[in-house]
């Protein structure tokens, strides 16, 4: 439990006895004048972790993010409700083709295997290309985080800066 605003340095051992150090900022409190108005405000994930940190508090989720080919993917629901959306999915009775993030400003639509996501805002829609797909990994539904995040207006960041990604986070 982080008692006060400061940087904490940590480290993860996993089973297999490799560790890694970093660092994690925590600034003060927003108050909800200055938070965001849907969401959380920071949320940061660890890859191949279930751990993630949300507005300076300690959570869990129940499957980890992970990179493939470059591109780090996250939960759908996970991701949708940080930023503070609704998920959705078609058909309901077999694999999913297509989500919907839905918040009060905007909604995105993601079509599973496709290099194309929609954005609705004030009944205008954009098209956004990607450089991956959204997928379904035992027989779970996940999205590039990037992408997703950026969608929402979340400014998104990677770390550390002088080696392979070991976490990911937004801040909107």
């Amino acid at each position: 439990v982080v008692e006060a605003a400061g940087t904490y340095t940590v480290t993860v051992v996993a089973d297999n006895g490799l560790a890694s150090t970093f660092d994690i900022v925590y600034g003060e409190p927003a108050s909800e004048v200055d938070g965001p108005e849907y969401g959380a405000a920071n949320v940061t994930m660890f890859i191949g972790s279930t751990g993630y940190v949300v507005d300076g508090a300690g959570a869990n989720v129940d499957v980890a993010p992970f990179i493939e080919d470059g591109r780090t993917f996250v939960p759908v629901r996970f991701i949708a409700e940080a930023l503070g959306a609704e998920a959705d999915w078609e058909p309901k009775d077999a694999a999913v083709e297509v989500v919907t993030l839905v918040r009060p400003d905007k909604t995105i639509t993601i079509k599973i295997g496709e290099y194309a996501l929609e954005v609705e805002e004030d009944e205008e829609v954009a098209t956004v290309t990607m450089d991956t797909v959204a997928m379904i990994k035992d027989g779970r539904t996940f999205l590039p985080f990037r992408y997703i995040a950026e969608a929402f207006g979340a400014d998104v960041e990677y770390g550390p800066e002088d080696g392979p990604v070991e976490w990911v986070s937004f801040t909107q």
